[in-house]
């Protein structure tokens, strides 16, 4: 069975994802590319031809539901009204799979980076794969294949160097989508990057129901916010994955790396990758832009002197 690498790219032109997509190839990674666009999936069609791997998926929302939402986002109260409605009937109307029948209702409610996971749940129904990797892809490049490091029952996700309560960002996140019992609690935790994960299909299935199940638990009070799904994902690899096995990369050993609070002169740069002082290999590395260096590095291994110096 194959594996599946899941991205979006929406507004994305071939800039922005080329460099992915070149490490992917360059480490000949034996998987699908599945790539959501939106109104420029066709010119990424057009664009992406000489990677025959990329399998292009248009994102798409329900029409209905997004009128409705967008009318209700004018009114506060009335938006408010209606995620507690739709709260109420996943919690007390709808069971099992027919819950599924409300995804339609939330997705307009809450913001992008929410709604992806929402996106890959109806994905893994429609298309059956071994292992995936879901992640970001502007800012993200592969240098050893994830899939051969992952067992059956396990979720991998990467640890940034800071503490959520010592982050302004992710302390305002967790604030607003949870009661402060639980936000407080998280004050002491490693922020974990919802930006790379990678592991069995049924571990992310586990996953993703809980990942769901939380956002209509916490509907009301993440109505389009920004970071409400960095705040679940935190909680749920830190507190709630019962029967999957979560594994957590820290940057000074793991082979997931999150770069924006690191430095980059704690890694090695060799042999057009980088790696960890001590020899270990690091599988993925993220947000690696945020460093000139770095950067440059790997526009320089991946894009060749021609492109790089044209970009």
């Amino acid at each position: 069975m194959k594996n599946a690498v899941v991205t979006f790219a929406l507004g994305y032109t071939r800039k922005e994802v080329e460099l992915f997509l070149n490490s992917c190839k360059k480490i000949h990674l034996h998987a699908d590319i599945i790539l959501f666009a939106g109104k420029n999936h066709d010119a990424l069609k057009e664009e992406l031809q000489e990677y025959p791997d990329v399998i292009l998926r248009k994102y798409e929302e329900p029409l209905l539901q997004k009128a409705v939402a967008k009318l209700l986002m004018k009114v506060p109260a009335l938006a408010m009204l209606y995620a507690k409605l739709v709260r109420w009937m996943y919690q007390k109307v709808f069971t099992g799979k027919d819950r599924k029948l409300l995804f339609g209702m939330v997705q307009p409610l809450i913001h992008f980076m929410g709604k992806r996971f929402f996106a890959l749940s109806k994905l893994m129904e429609e298309s059956k794969y071994e292992k995936y990797l879901f992640t970001d892809i502007r800012d993200v490049v592969i240098q050893h294949d994830p899939f051969l490091a992952c067992n059956s029952n396990e979720l991998h996700a990467g640890a940034e160097p800071i503490y959520i309560g010592d982050d302004e960002h992710n302390k305002r996140w967790v604030d607003f989508t949870f009661e402060r019992r639980i936000a407080e609690s998280l004050y002491y935790k490693k922020v974990i990057c919802a930006g790379v994960i990678y592991g069995s299909a049924s571990s992310f299935e586990l996953y993703l129901r809980r990942f769901i199940d939380l956002t209509f638990e916490n509907l009301p009070g993440i109505i389009n916010k920004l970071g409400a799904d960095q705040a679940i994902h935190a909680y749920l690899f830190h507190y709630d994955m019962k029967g999957v096995n979560c594994k957590i990369h820290h940057n000074n050993d793991g082979k997931i790396v999150t770069l924006h609070h690191d430095d980059p002169d704690n890694f090695i740069w060799l042999s057009d990758q980088i790696i960890h002082p001590n020899g270990k290999m690091i599988y993925l590395v993220h947000q690696y832009d945020r460093h000139p260096i770095m950067d440059y590095w790997f526009r320089e291994s991946l894009l060749g002197e021609e492109k790089r110096v044209s970009a």
